[in-house]
């Protein structure tokens, strides 16, 4: 019974956050997830457990809301040296407000990512346009370097989709 802490895993009786499956299964493992899943602290994972993340339709992971003064990141993967063998796999998952980096992946054997959508990371997706000209609040293609380094203060943030540092093989 999940409410007396007896979550395997199973679909059954699963864990109860996405950190307590990272944390609990072994090496190769597939990790389900389904529905809206807000976190409040970056995934973490020890770098030499390869691991494969596998969402659904509408699979969302990711912070209530973007917050430019801070750099969160949704996926904080990281070792001292490259592991051989430690392999990180993400597919159909929507990656959604972090305010430094969706995936910040460092000395891994191998990374793939499948089908993911990242939405607001290392911007709030508000108050630009890249296609359209300037128009009342929004900025656009002719805004002056002024207007376009005053909205990064206020909406983004030092982040972005995916940091890889080390990667020996990425897909």
């Amino acid at each position: 019974d999940i409410s007396n802490g007896a979550s395997t895993g199973s679909s059954t009786y699963p864990f109860t956050t996405l950190q307590t499956a990272m944390d609990t299964v072994s090496g190769g493992s597939k990790i389900f997830v389904k529905g809206i899943n807000t976190i409040t602290a970056p995934l973490t994972a020890d770098l030499g457990k390869s691991l494969t993340i596998i969402g659904g339709l509408s699979t969302v992971i990711g912070y209530e809301e973007f917050d430019p003064t801070t750099t969160t990141n949704i996926f904080q993967l990281s070792c001292e040296t490259p592991v051989h063998g430690a392999v990180f796999e993400f597919q159909d998952l929507i990656l959604d407000n972090a305010s430094g980096w969706a995936l910040n992946v460092n000395n891994a054997t191998e990374i793939n990512v499948i089908d993911c959508t990242f939405r607001n990371n290392g911007w709030d997706g508000q108050g630009l346009s890249l296609t359209e000209v300037a128009s009342g609040d929004t900025l656009g293609i002719n805004s002056s370097q002024a207007a376009l380094t005053a909205h990064n203060a206020l909406s983004a943030s030092n982040g972005g989709a995916i940091r890889i540092n080390t990667g020996l093989k990425v897909t």
